[in-house]
């Protein structure tokens, strides 16, 4: 069987994701590509998406929840959406990719190549099997629009809500989120930490601010720093923001309880090597951590569906959501007192989340 995968760099948690399946799909011998959908639309239509995309949700994160309450009210008025339009617009050019390539299954990602694809079914027959994967823990706006031959939900939950919102009930499969195995690994906290060269002897807060960069940092370390016991050590994964990172650096030159680490493939062992985990609550991100098994606090959601995957997870008991500055540090400094509590929350993540998705996924497809 030969597999497209397709993503969108729009964030890396599509990315992540995509990846995933194509790891597991790679160990089982099969023959798979990833791909970003928006290159099929010319490479400056791409470059303006992708930089307007990360540039909103760094710079003005309030804006994108409007827009995603935009998108929620033009869902409920039964139209087709311009994001199916806008799709429509490089379909041709992604068909003739996949004729050339002579693929036997699609998987998407991102909700970009589901319109596109969706419109490739209406219009020009496509036969080939086509699945969607859903990488937050709500219907995102106009995911029930596309018309695939599948789709992979986060949790079981979702199915009811995906139906409700028009999706056919036997195409919805409740898998789980993918994720790269690594996270899965068992590797001991001390074992973490000499790896990273971190001290064994610290209670140490990882903040995670995604692959952008995300979030008032600043004044979030600052609250940490409060804590009266001094035993602390507090790390910042910046993504790729630079200048959060130079920052960081500036304000806290001499102080070495707060260290800021660029872009990293090594995530899934600091969050091995973490005590306590604040992160913004990505689908993908979320995913990892739970998966990981670290207690996690949800704090700067990105509004609209991080806002709904940071509520899903602390209904569920596998996190506790910050809604305030303040708040993050209260909790924080609750979880690394209370080990009871944090142990009590990882409990909940291992009986909530699926880390085989991507096994289950690829053994889906394969099956069909």
């Amino acid at each position: 069987m030969k597999t497209l995968i397709l993503s969108c760099h729009t964030g890396e948690g599509h990315n992540s994701a995509a990846d995933a399946i194509y790891e597991e799909l790679l160990s089982r011998g099969e023959d798979c590509k990833v791909v970003d959908a928006l290159i099929f639309s010319g490479k400056k239509p791409n470059e303006i998406v992708t930089s307007s995309y990360n540039s909103l949700i760094v710079k003005a994160p309030n804006v994108f929840g409007w827009i995603y309450k935009a998108g929620d009210l033009y869902r409920s008025t039964k139209l087709t959406s311009p994001v199916y339009y806008a799709n429509t617009l490089y379909a041709k050019n992604l068909l003739e990719y996949i004729d050339e390539n002579q693929f036997d299954t699609i998987v998407c990602t991102h909700l970009f190549p589901m319109e596109a694809l969706t419109y490739l079914k209406r219009k020009h027959d496509l036969k080939i099997k086509c699945y969607g994967v859903l990488t937050d823990y709500t219907c995102i706006p106009f995911f029930e629009e596309t018309d695939l031959d599948g789709y992979f939900l986060p949790h079981q939950d979702l199915i009811q809500e995906c139906a409700e919102k028009g999706m056919k009930k036997d195409r919805l499969v409740a898998t789980g989120i993918p994720v790269h195995k690594k996270f899965a690994e068992h590797i001991q906290k001390s074992e973490a930490r000499n790896h990273l060269v971190i001290p064994s002897n610290k209670k140490m807060y990882l903040i995670m601010t995604g692959g952008m960069g995300c979030g008032n940092i600043l004044e979030l370390c600052d609250g940490l720093l409060k804590n009266p016991d001094k035993n602390i050590i507090i790390y910042v994964l910046c993504g790729r923001n630079d200048s959060l990172k130079e920052k960081v650096d500036q304000l806290h030159r001499t102080d070495e309880r707060v260290q800021a680490v660029v872009f990293t493939k090594e995530v899934y062992i600091y969050m091995k090597a973490a005590d306590i985990l604040l992160s913004k609550s990505g689908g993908i991100s979320s995913t990892e951590a739970a998966v990981s098994n670290i207690p996690l606090i949800h704090t700067m959601p990105i509004p609209g569906c991080e806002t709904r995957n940071a509520v899903f997870f602390s209904e569920k008991g596998m996190s506790l959501y910050a809604k305030t500055m303040d708040e993050s540090v209260a909790f924080a400094d609750s979880l690394i007192q209370n080990p009871d509590q944090a142990e009590r929350m990882c409990d909940m993540q291992k009986q909530q989340i699926n880390p085989n998705a991507a096994k289950d996924i690829a053994a889906y497809i394969l099956k069909q």
